[in-house]
């Protein structure tokens, strides 16, 4: 038999044990985990950010497209007028109606032969050309 002073392997001693509320032990952080923390935590921020800005170019970039559309359909419809407006006005000029207007109206006469006459010259003419000195 072991002697009395001695603790058996079945029996506990209850004198090491504290009475006292056990203290939570913090795990203190080293300095380069809290620096990679705050760095994960910027750099999710960075691309949150930076999916809310595609976000909103997207949106811009779609109201743009629409804007180029309304101007597109616009500029069709501006050079259909365009079209018709020149076929409207070809089509009011009558070279008859033109030369009435110049008798009548403006009291014009047509040029006839009897107006017109043809000079004969025995010699050719001839220029002279001066150069111009500067």
């Amino acid at each position: 038999m072991a002697k009395s002073s001695e603790i058996s392997e079945f029996q506990y001693e209850y004198s090491r044990i504290s009475t006292s509320t056990p203290v939570k032990h913090r795990k203190r952080r080293s300095i380069k985990g809290l620096i990679a923390n705050l760095m994960i935590c910027a750099m999710s921020l960075a691309a949150a950010g930076l999916m809310i800005k595609g976000l909103f170019v997207r949106i811009e970039l779609a109201e743009q497209s629409d804007k180029i559309t309304a101007a597109k359909q616009e500029l069709r419809r501006i050079e259909e007028e365009n079209r018709r407006l020149r076929i409207e006005y070809e089509t009011k000029i009558d070279l008859d109606e033109i030369e009435d207007y110049a008798k009548n109206i403006l009291g014009m006469q047509r040029a006839g032969e009897s107006r017109t006459e043809k000079i004969d010259t025995d010699t050719q003419d001839k220029a002279i050309l001066i150069e111009r000195i500067s």
